[in-house]
């Protein structure tokens, strides 16, 4: 492992979550910023254009410090001022100044100056909480990382990103658990869990946000149906969408009304809260629902407005699937379940 040399270092103790915590304050020195790790918790690297903006900080005035991760106690004290870290060391906070640093560093014109706090003894759980704490007061940090950074740690929120990772699954690589949507993403990991919650919200609290839904909606909606199930009907769902409305043939998908959260969650709401759809608790979508399904007229300005909408939008479109499915049956309408989950709602705004 490449050591990290930094300059103009001196020992502080730093406060965090109630606790005095040994720390090392400086700058790191610029043959060193590629030894600098990053983790599995960061979200990605910007846009080039982004990049250069803070190139330019650098250059031409100081940017606020960064915050590194050491996981382990491997300090050396040169003197002067300088030390070497041992350890391999990660960045925590700063993944975007760090990488314009170093592609100064590259170009050898001028040596960026970027300062550095040190934690020892460290570990990827310890960081992410760091991590998340640092950027949920700002605008950068997106829901979409902190969910893909809830599987580890929680298992329904693994089980729910396992999903994504299957080749078999028609969502595979199509869901964003990054800051930034991908040109091959249909939908956020926000929506996956919103959509998801709601298919199966006759079993447990599955409207509340996608952070309670990994914390504890999800997981109480697991006692009353297995992983293998639960598994099942979320592919089961997904796959009727594919096959319905088309997942794999999407140029723009902001244009795609199918994939619109509203209208994923009126469709998740109607199959959740009627009878006909399931057989104890496995999702069964016969021919004839399938088929008309299939026909909801997608293409009305109407249902366009509403899918694109938020709010009340979502059950008026739950209410016209319904008419739709009901249409031209003159006594075996759907049977809507004599009772649902209580809902647990929460007030955190996800988008």
């Amino acid at each position: 492992m490449a050591t990290i040399k930094v300059v103009n270092g001196a020992l502080d103790v730093v406060m965090i979550d109630g606790q005095e915590r040994l720390a090392l304050r400086g700058v790191i020195d610029s043959m060193s910023l590629t030894s600098i790790l990053v983790p599995d918790y960061q979200r990605e690297v910007l846009a080039d254009g982004k990049i250069d903006v803070l190139k330019k900080a650098l250059t031409n005035s100081r940017v606020p410090d960064i915050d590194l991760g050491m996981r382990g106690s491997g300090l050396d004290e040169l003197g002067n001022g300088e030390f070497l870290l041992r350890d391999a060391t990660y960045v925590i906070d700063g993944l975007q100044r760090t990488t314009a640093a170093c592609r100064l560093a590259e170009e050898g014109v001028v040596l960026p100056h970027l300062g550095a706090i040190i934690h020892f003894d460290t570990d990827e759980a310890w960081e992410r909480k760091r991590f998340e704490a640092l950027n949920l007061g700002q605008t950068g940090l997106n829901t979409n990382v902190i969910l893909r950074n809830f599987a580890l740690e929680h298992s329904a929120a693994s089980l729910m990103y396992g999903m994504t990772q299957d080749k078999k699954f028609v969502l595979y690589d199509k869901v964003c658990w990054q800051q930034n949507m991908r040109r091959t993403d249909m939908v956020t990991a926000i929506t996956f869990y919103k959509v998801v919650g709601r298919l199966h919200s006759h079993l447990g609290p599955g409207k509340s946000d996608p952070r309670s839904l990994a914390r504890t909606g999800i997981p109480k909606i697991l006692k009353r149906v297995n992983n293998a199930t639960f598994t099942y009907n979320v592919r089961t769902f997904f796959g009727f969408i594919d096959e319905a409305y088309g997942l794999s043939n999407i140029a723009y998908r902001q244009h795609a009304v199918h994939l619109k959260t509203s209208f994923l969650l009126a469709l998740a709401g109607v199959i959740s809260d009627y009878e006909e759809f399931w057989d104890g608790n496995r999702l069964t979508i016969n021919a004839d629902l399938r088929r008309k399904l299939a026909k909801f007229p997608l293409q009305d300005p109407h249902v366009k407005d509403l899918a694109g909408s938020a709010g009340k939008a979502t059950m008026i479109l739950e209410q016209l699937i319904i008419d739709h499915l009901n249409a031209n049956r003159r006594t075996t309408h759907l049977r809507k379940r004599d009772w649902i989950a209580p809902d647990e709602v929460s007030d955190v705004e996800e988008e």
